[in-house]
């Protein structure tokens, strides 16, 4: 871990040691988040070249195709799905629906 620390941080062995656990899930929390940003960047950059010479009617190339580990695209519901979806909770609570 402090090798990771030393590397990933720049901090000294000195500095590694008096960081308290809670700190070093901060840091170890902010360090990914930075390398998730990367991937999503470089993956940016792969999709455009990719999706440049896709074949026609085919699916567009994702970061998360390239990078698994990034989030998949959220789909956008249809006012139809957020009606039912509210109707449903409605329901749920008692409430007397019409569909």
């Amino acid at each position: 871990m402090s090798a990771w620390a030393r590397v990933e941080l720049g901090m000294t062995p000195q500095e590694f040691d008096s960081t308290d656990p809670r700190d070093l899930a901060a840091l170890w929390s902010a360090w990914k988040a930075r390398e998730q940003r990367k991937d999503f960047r470089f993956a940016t950059i792969v999709c455009s070249i990719a999706n440049l010479f896709r074949k026609e009617g085919s699916d567009p190339v994702l970061p998360s195709d390239v990078f698994p580990s990034l989030p998949a695209p959220v789909r956008e519901r249809t006012p139809e799905e957020i009606a039912e979806k509210i109707l449903s909770v409605a329901a749920s609570f008692g409430a007397e629906v019409d569909r």
